[in-house]
């Protein structure tokens, strides 16, 4: 339980239903995102866990809730305690001492248990005096199912604990009189569970019988009646607590709706002046998730869940977890503190020298390969060159022609490619100003050159000065001139347009 997660279910386990809140980690308190309850039909039992986790899965999806890692909470009536009374101790002589005593504490030296303890506060009876110790035991076939369920629902267990302790631990965390016996009653549908404490250290946690629904009679009253024979058949659950204290503190998380003259007579039998009602908002931001319910009744029927989840969160050493009990032996390090940092050390430095050690050989691999294939490619590039050479001449000439070439280019374009016209003069003078001299066999075919030359945007002012009889009397050959402008930058225009048409 080292790792502290970012998000938490609390999933409250009962015989016929499963309660699950989820907790975001805030910036002051946890905040609550979603509360709901899988409540069994008479297909799911515990004698098949995975059956319910199938179910409970399907349930989450549909709620939305997509948070994986769960602290499981098991109902008092899955449990056995024992109190003990131990040397005072500490550390591991404390666990060595609890575990020798819990090997007699149940029956058949509790090896289908699994067992976890929680120790009095230090400093309450004096340096020398002995301590109490709570042994709180579940059915490790409980535990396991547990587990199943929650595995099969897709879940990560963090920890398996006691709602009635979690919820106890909660209430002892409160500003109150450390002197004073606080009893903490959790009544929600499920089940209804006691946890007595006093300050810091957990005395008991006992199951209450469920008062249905359809019992005539006053459900306060009756729950009021179990504390009265847990009173009786227990004594006095702390005798070291001084009787001059006053009266017990009660803390109700009431998610069956008492009745005023019910909650009268539990606070009688509890013996506390009045009653606490339950209140989550010093654990975590509700943020509206209880907004659709009763809230007060809703606050006590979600309590263990939203408890457990909070506790999931912050990781408390006082936890009961039968995940990772305190009978637990601890592993033994036969290396010392200082040996682990400097192995440690050491491993991060061997570590870094081979991944540059790889990354090196990595690089030298693939600059071999690549000066061989540029050793392969040594003609090829050979060939390459001259061509380049050559392109980059030609297109130096192209991009810095004369416009001179250009306009001879626009005057052949428009003779076209019938015969019978030809030209034996171009001129074209400084100030862009031309003409073109030839002769032909037929005037048509002149008119067509001069159209075709009003036509280009290459020229301008295309005028045809002359077209006359030329050569010998009737031989049919006609002389000709036209004068144009030649335009540049139309050149420069026309010729990508060209190129992009082709």
């Amino acid at each position: 339980m080292a790792i502290r997660r970012r998000r938490m279910l609390g999933l409250m386990l009962s015989d016929r239903a499963v309660t699950v809140a989820e907790l975001r980690l805030g910036s002051d308190r946890p905040s609550l995102q979603s509360v709901t309850r899988l409540a069994f039909d008479d297909r799911l039992s515990w004698n098949d866990p995975a059956a319910i986790g199938a179910a409970l899965a399907q349930h989450l999806a549909e709620a939305d809730v997509k948070t994986r890692h769960a602290t499981l909470g098991l109902p008092a009536a899955w449990l056995l305690t024992r109190s003990l009374m131990v040397p005072p101790a500490k550390g591991e002589v404390l666990r060595q001492i609890v575990a020798t005593k819990a090997e007699r504490a149940f029956a058949g030296g509790g090896k289908e248990l699994a067992i976890d303890y929680v120790a009095a506060e230090a400093g309450r009876r004096g340096a020398m005096a002995e301590q109490s110790v709570l042994l709180i035991a579940a059915q490790r076939e409980r535990v396991t199912a547990a587990r199943t369920m929650a595995e099969s629902a897709g879940l990560r267990v963090d920890a398996v604990t006691a709602t009635a302790a979690v919820l106890a631990m909660m209430h002892r965390d409160q500003p109150r009189e450390t002197s004073r016996r606080a009893l903490t009653l959790m009544l929600s549908e499920d089940a209804h569970e006691l946890a007595v404490h006093t300050g810091s250290t957990l005395e008991t946690i006992r199951p209450l019988r469920k008062v249905p629904a359809t019992t005539q009679g006053d459900p306060g009253t009756l729950i009021a009646d179990q504390i009265r024979q847990l009173r009786v058949l227990a004594g006095s659950p702390a005798d070291d607590v001084n009787d001059d204290a006053g009266p017990n503190s009660l803390l109700l998380w009431d998610g069956i709706g008492l009745s005023a003259s019910g909650r009268d007579a539990i606070a009688h039998e509890a013996g506390a002046s009045d009653i606490d009602d339950g209140n989550i908002d010093h654990w975590v931001h509700a943020n509206g998730s209880l907004a659709a319910l009763s809230e007060q009744t809703a606050v006590g029927r979600y309590a263990g869940a939203i408890a457990l989840a909070a506790v999931g969160l912050e990781r408390p050493d006082a936890v009961i977890d039968w995940l990772h009990p305190r009978l637990a032996a601890p592993k033994r390090q036969r290396i010392g503190k200082q040996s682990q940092i400097a192995i440690a050390f050491a491993s991060i430095v061997l570590i870094l020298a081979l991944a540059v050690g790889l990354h090196y050989r990595a690089t030298a691999n693939e600059v071999a390969f690549l000066e061989t294939q540029l050793s392969a490619m040594s003609d090829d590039l050979a060939t390459a060159r001259v061509v380049v050479d050559r392109v980059a001449l030609a297109e130096g000439w192209f991009a810095d022609r004369p416009s001179a070439l250009r306009c001879l280019q626009g005057v052949t374009e428009a003779f076209g490619d019938e015969p019978g016209v030809w030209a034996t003069e171009v001129a074209l003078q400084e100030n862009m100003s031309g003409s073109v001299v030839g002769a032909a066999d037929d005037g048509q075919r002149v008119l067509e050159v001069r159209d075709r030359m009003q036509a280009s945007p290459l020229f301008g002012n295309v005028a045809l000065i002359y077209m006359r009889e030329a050569g010998r009397a009737g031989s049919g050959e006609l002389g000709w001139a036209i004068a144009f402008e030649f335009q540049p930058n139309a050149a420069a225009v026309s010729q990508p347009q060209k190129a992009s048409a082709e």
